[in-house]
């Protein structure tokens, strides 16, 4: 069988700012590539063409940066997943959101404090069965 692929990366980046001191960052990329034949994690070697798949988004908003303090919040999503229903297990979505605080002291030092939750499914990966970590 040929394993003709066409791989792409797409990205934007939209960086923006509003009177005062609110500004931040839209950006996206999505690729398509081929998959690596021998992931191990207890899925077999196969040899088909398997494209793997990547999506992400995010977007941050902060206010203050020109000002000795300030805060950040941000969001991201991510997204995987592949054509061989042999990789199933590997296929996930993931959300990020934070907020931080941050404070510049003096000249080129920043110091800061960010909180950051991540919730992440994995809808095919087994459970409660073994698998060789290889």
């Amino acid at each position: 069988q040929a394993l003709n692929n066409q791989s792409y990366t797409a990205s934007a980046t939209l960086d923006w700012q509003t009177i005062g001191d609110l500004s931040g960052t839209v950006s996206a990329k999505s690729d398509r590539a081929l998959a690596d034949f021998n992931i191990g994690s207890g899925v077999d070697p196969i040899f088909k063409k398997n494209t793997e798949g990547n999506d992400t988004f995010q977007a941050i908003a902060r206010l203050g940066v020109a000002t000795r303090y300030s805060v950040e919040a941000g969001y991201t999503n991510a997204r995987r997943h592949f054509t061989a229903s042999e990789y199933d297990r590997f296929a996930y979505r993931q959300g990020t959101t934070s907020l931080g605080l941050y404070a510049a002291p003096a000249g080129n030092v920043k110091l800061g404090l960010v909180g950051r939750h991540t919730a992440g499914q994995y809808p095919r990966y087994p459970v409660g069965i073994g698998l060789d970590p290889q």
